[in-house]
């Protein structure tokens, strides 16, 4: 589930009873990604709206793996490359949370 509120998106899962209980963990992982999938799907037509308004996709909680592939929506390439600059001077053996924004 996808809620859009106080300028902000957040997303909810929750592994109802039965979904995955035949197959443990392996199912709870299958059933996220889909939610996960489904919620991408939810909320790109509302972030490619964003920026002719000024918009972006996050705030003070930062970008994180949900809003990952949402990023080139409101910042330009020279602004992705400075981001990415910053991380390796500030995080050269990159072990500062891998992956949550750039890979």
């Amino acid at each position: 589930m996808a809620s859009l509120g106080e300028g902000g998106v957040a997303r909810r899962s929750r592994v109802t009873e039965g979904v995955g209980a035949e197959s443990g963990q392996e199912g709870a992982e299958i059933w996220q990604k889909i939610t996960l999938a489904v919620s991408v799907a939810a909320v790109t037509p509302f972030f490619a709206e964003l920026p002719p308004f000024g918009g972006l996709i996050s705030a003070e909680h930062g970008i994180g793996t949900l809003k990952k592939p949402f990023l080139a929506l409101c910042r330009s390439a020279a602004e992705i490359d400075a981001m990415r600059a910053v991380k390796r001077a500030l995080d050269p053996n990159g072990i500062m949370n891998p992956g949550k924004i750039f890979d």
